[in-house]
C-alpha cells in the first residue's frame, strides 16, 4: 500500500511569474525541473540543519527517544550504576540528528516535474507524521510534534523567482 501526502504552496507572485513563462514557452518543464532540483537541495539542507523551510529549528527529541533507540540497536546500558551516562551512550548521543536516524526518510525525497507544476515528496508511509505531527505508535499513544522538512522558505522563493526569470529570458531571447 502506498500512502502519500501533499503540501500545496499558493503564492500569487510565483504563480503570475509561472503563467508568464508558460504563455511565452507553452512548456514549463525545464523550469519545473530546475525548481525541483533546488527544492531537493533545500530539503537536504533542512535535514542537515534540523530546521523547517522557514529556518525555525525543529523541536528537539526527548531523551527517552534517544534512550529507546540506543537500547533497541545496541542492546547496551545507557547509564552507569551511579546514574551518569555511559561513555558509549554519550558518543551515541553526540552523533544523533533529528529525523535522520536511518537516513531512509531523508534519502526518500524526490520530485516530479511536469509541464505546469512540480511536486516534491516522499513515498515513506511515516513522512506525513513527521511533516504535520500527530499521534502515532501502538494505540496512538505517542504524540509526535510537527517537524516540517518540505516547503518553501524565503530563500527558496527568491531562487524560484530567479529560475523563472532565467527561463523567461531564454524563452523570449531564443
Amino acid at each position: 500500500m502506498t500512502e502519500s501526502f501533499n503540501v500545496r504552496i499558493e503564492d500569487d507572485q510565483l504563480q503570475r511569474a509561472l503563467n508568464r513563462v508558460l504563455k511565452a514557452t507553452g512548456d514549463l518543464t525545464p523550469a519545473m525541473k530546475a525548481i525541483g532540483e533546488h527544492l531537493l537541495r533545500s530539503t537536504e539542507d533542512n535535514f542537515r540543519h534540523e530546521r523547517e523551510p522557514d529556518g525555525t529549528p525543529w523541536k528537539p527529541l526527548k531523551v527517552l527517544s534517544y534512550h529507546l533507540g540506543y537500547k533497541l540497536r545496541k542492546k547496551k546500558a545507557t547509564h552507569t550504576q551511579s546514574g551518569s551516562l555511559t561513555a558509549a551512550f554519550s558518543r551515541y548521543l553526540a552523533g544523533r540528528k533529528i529525523l535522520t536516524d536511518s537516513h531512509e526518510l531523508r534519502n526518500s525525497i524526490y520530485y516530479n516535474a511536469g509541464r505546469t507544476s512540480v511536486a516534491i515528496g516522499s513515498g515513506k508511509v511515516y513522512a506525513a507524521i513527521h511533516q504535520f505531527g500527530g499521534k502515532a505508535g501502538r494505540g496512538k499513544k505517542v504524540t509526535i510534534p510537527a517537524r516540517p522538512f518540505l516547503g518553501i522558505g524565503s530563500g527558496d522563493r527568491k531562487e524560484i523567482l530567479a529560475t523563472i526569470a532565467d527561463h523567461l529570458k531564454i524563452a523570449l531571447n531564443g
